[in-house]
């Protein structure tokens, strides 16, 4: 079990004998290693106090709300004890001492769930428990009140940091109370039918009638009520917050009860997206009217109006995609529609209407008639938008239904039937039409020498090939670039942090208070971390992470998030370069496309190891590839006949199934870059 959910979160699917031997030898020391500690404390609660050894200790005001209704507390602290620390500490090699640690976080999260379960087994029928209260989550300091309560003798709390020693360890605090809904036995009531437990809450003041318990995150979503929900749902993003009596708390752990009221909190409308070209410099026939393209990404839609006479771009308008309600990703949106009965329907008309309202909104100040819209995105993108079932894209062999052009008229989006739209194809179910446009765009059909097209959005598409031929691959890298899953990520809003120094100075987007870290922001933290010695190349903190305004910090967690990225990222790149069997001093441009904009630091990218070293003055940041390869396809008869001719030239390398994926992934978890890539 440790090996199967050790592969999983490294994003492999198969490795080869020498890394299995090596995962095996890990795990069977790991195991040797642990020594179980396990301090659990029931604290009755009388008022805003805990009665703790008859002495009345006062219960903070961030966790009174939680605790209401509650009976006792239970405070808990778990570890593996300090023969793993140890093991890390003594762990020279990088690559090793990473598997070691994520061996032991995942047998420490097993050992929680038993924990878990055997509290609600203890409980009278008529009790249940609180969501977990997390020191993470709320206040730090709540880890002095956890010790303080427990007082254990072999696990010590730093008060200047709150780490704590050893560092496989994890506190909680939860409530005992009649009547509550346990968090994690909330499944039951999912099938219930009885009106009796039907209850009625508040949404930023209407009505709802809901089932009692039922899970406030999994309400706004069937509403079609904006929430940053990243995970769709699951629990894991920490993003999902809403007010509630003027608190923000957490729509995933909120089970709705009669009477509950809550106000929603998104800021995925104000998404700032670089912009495209203004006039593209070729030539146009003389049509009349208007042409819109749309690049319908996972995250963000970009749409532009042009003029179809002349090539002028006269409008552009950038949003969320608003099905980031049923996950950030391509897999969560795909689990979605194979878990829920009308699933795909549900994204199907909230992507429909979303892109119907963007087009009126483009087309509002002009008056001639619109005749084309050319549509390009990943293959799921463009299966939802064209109601095509998701089921081949979840299981191997991964087969699409979209690797061909696909023409509709407007009655799709509820448009006249006078406007043509077009689907450029994907070439596979992992290498979309917006990467087909981007290659397009950049120009490799022209060229003799090999280019390189790194797109870094929510996953992340490589390319690279000339005139003759050209490999692609889609790497798992996840969104951790766009902060999904990083604990303080943002999108790239007004307030993210996109930039910082050694020195704690930081630039925020609009130079507004910072609010978490975007893409660019992330890299350059994790770099200049590195730089300064508090994180070592295994991706470990070595010191007290540097925070900004003493909050904003990425946790050993979130580091370990950037590193299944970015090694995604440079495996993809190097087993393009050996498949193409050509040198890296090769290639003559790196074009990185994506949300970055002209934010990102070329520098930081390469200290961490995410673009090999050999390319630093080959990079050109080159915004939305994407909306210009659909542009020019609009827009010429030429770049239309070229989108034809490249098919036959694209070979996409399936990393899945790449012996050399395992090993190559493994050996790039380590956070610096290469002298020199074999």
């Amino acid at each position: 079990m440790i090996k199967e959910k050790l592969l999983k979160s490294l994003k492999l699917s198969n490795v080869n004998e020498e890394i299995e031997n090596l995962i095996d030898l890990c795990i069977e020391k790991c195991l040797k290693n642990v020594k179980l500690i396990k301090y659990v404390k029931y604290v009755d609660i009388l008022d805003d106090h805990f009665i703790n050894n008859n002495d009345k200790v006062f219960i903070p005001k961030e966790i009174k709300k939680p605790l209401k209704g509650c009976s006792k507390a239970v405070f808990v602290i778990l570890s593996l004890g300090s023969k793993t620390e140890k093991h890390l500490d003594s762990e020279k090699d990088e690559y090793t001492k990473y598997l070691i640690s994520e061996i032991y976080d995942i047998i420490l999260d097993q050992e929680y769930e038993k924990l878990w379960c055997g509290l609600h087994a203890s409980l009278e029928n008529s009790y249940g428990l609180t969501p977990v209260i997390s020191p993470g989550d709320y206040l730090l300091s709540l880890q002095k009140l956890i010790f303080d309560i427990i007082n254990p003798n072999d696990i010590t709390l730093n008060l200047d940091s709150y780490f704590i020693y050893p560092l496989k360890t994890i506190t909680f605090i939860t409530g005992i109370g009649e009547n509550l809904v346990t968090p994690d036995f909330s499944e039951r009531c999912k099938y219930c039918t009885s009106t009796k437990c039907k209850v009625q809450i508040k949404v930023n003041d209407k009505g709802i009638v809901v089932k009692r318990g039922e899970k406030l995150i999994d309400v706004l979503i069937d509403e079609n009520i904006p929430i940053n929900s990243y995970c769709g749902g699951k629990g894991t993003c920490k993003k999902c917050y809403v007010l509630v009596n003027g608190e923000k708390e957490l729509a995933c752990s909120i089970y709705c009860y009669e009477g509950l009221s809550v106000k929603t909190l998104s800021d995925f409308e104000s998404i700032m997206i670089e912009g495209s070209t203004g006039k593209l410099n070729i030539k146009t026939p003389s049509n009349k009217g208007y042409g819109i393209v749309i690049d319908v990404g996972t995250t963000t839609i970009v749409t532009c109006l042009y003029s179809l006479s002349d090539g002028t771009k006269l409008k552009e308008i950038s949003s969320h995609n608003p099905q980031y309600r049923y996950g950030l990703d391509v897999i969560s949106r795909i689990t979605y529609s194979l878990t829920h009965a009308d699933g795909l329907m549900d994204m199907h008309i909230v992507i429909k209407n979303h892109l119907k309202s963007l087009i009126n909104e483009l087309t509002q100040d002009y008056q001639e008639e619109l005749k084309s819209i050319v549509l390009v995105g990943n293959p799921t993108m463009i299966s939802i938008i064209n109601n095509i079932p998701l089921e081949g894209l979840a299981t191997y062999p991964f087969e699409t239904k979209v690797d061909k052009y696909i023409y509709e008229n407007g009655k799709l989006l509820n448009l006249s039937a006078n406007i043509k739209i077009t689907f450029i194809y994907a070439h596979s179910s992992f290498i979309g039409s917006d990467i087909i446009a981007g290659i397009v765009s950049s120009d490799f059909h022209n060229s003799k020498d090999y280019n390189l097209l790194i797109d870094l959005g929510t996953n992340g598409e490589l390319a690279l090939g000339n005139k003759d031929i050209i490999y692609t691959c889609s790497c798992a890298s996840g969104p951790a670039f766009e902060g999904a899953n990083i604990t303080l990520g943002t999108p790239s809003i007004s307030g993210a942090i996109y930039q910082i120094d050694l020195d704690n100075n930081y630039k925020t987007i609009d130079n507004k208070k910072p609010i978490g870290f975007c893409g660019s922001g992330i890299i350059d933290y994790v770099s200049k971390m590195l730089d300064g010695k508090v994180l070592d190349s295994s991706g470990s903190y070595i010191k007290e992470p540097l925070k900004i305004e003493n909050k904003y910090f990425l946790n050993q967690n979130d580091i370990r998030n950037v590193q299944l990225a970015k090694s995604a990222i440079i495996t993809g790149i190097e087993l393009l370069i050996k498949t193409a069997s050509i040198d890296i001093n090769n290639i003559k441009n790196v074009y990185l496309s994506g949300g970055f904009g002209s934010n990102i630091n070329i520098d930081s990218c390469i200290r961490i190891g995410l673009i090999p070293k050999e390319l630093k003055d080959k990079v050109k940041l080159i915004g939305n590839s994407a909306i210009k390869g659909a542009a020019l396809y609009l827009l010429s008869e030429n770049y239309q006949s070229i989108f034809d001719n490249l098919k036959p030239k694209i070979k996409t390398l399936d990393l899945v199934n790449n012996e050399l994926f395992g090993e190559f992934f493994i050996n790039n978890l380590k956070l610096d870059y290469k002298e020199k890539m074999s």
